[in-house]
């Protein structure tokens, strides 16, 4: 039953199983779907299942169906070849990097479908690749290829855009999906009643920028400093080992968190997150979620993929980490924005997207 186009690697345990399990039976029982969708899913990330959210709210009725990650074969079991009319190379930081120019790559060979359309990803940052083995000359001239056939592609931000048209392929900036999921926003204009609440997001990512761990603790001290004037400390998770981290690390400095919640569903971590006067996260994603609520945020700019999506929404100055580690740095920012939601030119550039979202789709589709 392994090696193909449901066979999804990443994934441990029950979930995991029952993942391969359910993707197995789709492709095997109905090999045709409407759209294919290939990107970062299934692996127990939130910021992932955002987006593949997002893209599913937009193609209903039509069923978007995720490509497994780890090698597709030739056939499915019955001997027919998959098919799909649309194929949708989705969410994540995917362009540019040799491993999914492979994949991309594998996939077009295998399966049958009508249109290739790029939507929402972001491009790695050729220089920040190569540093790290990620991107080579003969992957880029994959990507050239592949890219050449592509009847639509949208890119999350500037960031991205730059880094294709250096490589000779057009795109537009569609902003990053996640953005665009339907939540319930909060109104600039909201009270928010009681204690000042701060919701924190901090991970133990080993390959993240070298000042990176300087700046979590920095972080933490700031909270330390936020608890003692009396503000709430929550922690909240996007990925496996976000809160256990986070928490260890709050410990360090003499904080206990409120209330925590780890890798929520998109909907518990709306809750979670709307009440909140200040979002400080190092996942991507957890500002991402922010901004799409209207909820003050700080983002720990540990990768060219922050930028990209920051400079998407005009929000460049809500990146910390970057510079001399200091928590003072982190409060006074915190304090700046702390309750008074997202300034107007922000958040009609966030509507802009929003609305155009789908416009792009259907540009895409058409």
């Amino acid at each position: 039953m392994r090696n193909y186009l449901a066979d999804v690697g990443g994934l441990s345990g029950a979930a995991g199983t029952l993942w391969r399990a359910r993707g197995q039976a789709k492709w095997l029982l109905r090999p045709h779907a409407d759209a294919a969708y290939l990107g970062w899913v299934g692996q127990g990330n939130i910021g992932d299942e955002l987006m593949f959210n997002a893209h599913s709210h937009v193609l209903a009725p039509r069923e978007l169906r995720p490509v497994g990650l780890d090698g597709p074969g030739r056939r499915l079991m019955n001997g027919r070849r998959p098919s799909a009319e649309v194929l949708l190379l989705g969410g994540g930081t995917v362009l540019n990097l040799d491993s999914w120019g492979r994949r991309l790559d594998k996939v077009t060979r295998i399966l049958d479908y009508e249109r290739l359309i790029v939507f929402g990803p972001g491009a790695e940052d050729t220089e920040f690749g190569i540093r790290r083995g990620l991107v080579s000359e003969e992957g880029q001239r994959t990507w050239r290829r592949l890219m050449s056939e592509a009847a639509f592609i949208g890119v999350r931000g500037p960031r991205s855009q730059h880094t294709l048209s250096k490589l000779g392929i057009s795109s537009v900036v569609v902003g990053d999906p996640g953005l665009c999921v339907p939540l319930r926003r909060i109104s600039p204009h909201t009270s928010l009643a009681g204690r000042p609440q701060i919701a924190l997001n901090l991970t133990g990512v080993r390959n993240a920028l070298p000042k990176m761990y300087e700046w979590r603790a920095e972080v933490a001290r700031a909270a330390a400093t936020w608890k003692r004037r009396g503000c709430l400390v929550n922690v909240f998770g996007m990925d496996s080992g976000d809160v256990m981290a986070t928490l260890a690390l709050l410990q360090q400095f003499g904080v206990q968190a409120d209330k925590w919640i780890d890798r929520p569903s998109v909907s518990s971590l709306t809750q979670f997150l709307a009440g909140t006067h200040l979002v400080v996260s190092e996942r991507l994603h957890g500002a991402i979620v922010s901004a799409n609520l209207g909820v003050p945020f700080l983002h720990l700019g540990y990768k060219p993929k922050s930028f990209d999506f920051l400079e998407s929404i005009g929000a460049s100055e809500r990146a910390i980490g970057i510079g001399t580690p200091n928590f003072e740095r982190v409060i006074e920012a915190g304090d700046a924005i702390m309750g008074d939601f997202l300034d107007a030119q922000m958040r009609e550039n966030i509507l802009r997207l929003q609305e155009e979202f789908r416009r792009n789709y259907d540009l895409a589709l058409s």
